[in-house]
């Protein structure tokens, strides 16, 4: 499968995640109509209605009903910190999707130019993935974290927001 058709297979399935009130980080030059795109990267910027960081999100807490991303999760160092500050902007019962790369079969972008695309973490499959989400019990509840069926270039994970405010 060519890279456009596994791009469009990872778009579909976060669209068909942003309900309701919707942040989508990461957006790229794939903003999702009707969410909040925000984009870390300055180069894509032009493309997303926030510009902002995954570690310091510019909103009130519980002020969306659903976050995406795809791909962006490697990007900062502590994957725990930008999951906690990911929940704080979800509503309690709030759900998050996001796309991860598979470093089993994804190239690594740590030789990139660009800093924002190096990789500080990077997984290799859901089972690796998992072992990363160590101590997030308390705010996330993971209820899909399982391979793509169509492709082998990336993951999904899914979670429900829990916790009191």
């Amino acid at each position: 499968m060519d890279q456009a058709r596994i791009d469009e297979f990872q778009q579909e399935w976060l669209v068909s995640k942003a309900t309701g009130q919707c942040l989508h980080i990461g957006s790229g030059m794939k903003p999702i109509p009707g969410a909040v795109n925000l984009d870390p990267n300055p180069d894509r910027q032009q493309w997303a209605e926030v510009a902002g960081d995954g570690c310091r999100l510019p909103f009130a807490d519980a002020s969306f009903d659903t976050l995406v991303s795809s791909h962006v999760l490697p990007l900062w160092d502590n994957l725990s910190d930008v999951l906690y500050e990911m929940a704080r902007v979800l509503k309690i019962g709030g759900r998050m999707a996001h796309v991860v790369p598979d470093l089993r079969y994804a190239p690594s972008r740590k030789s990139s130019s660009y800093q924002f695309e190096r990789q500080h973490g990077g997984w290799y499959g859901p089972s690796d993935f998992r072992q990363s989400l160590h101590g997030l019990d308390e705010i996330l509840v993971v209820t899909n974290l399982t391979e793509f069926t169509e492709f082998n270039w990336s993951f999904k994970f899914e979670a429900l927001r829990i916790g009191v405010e």
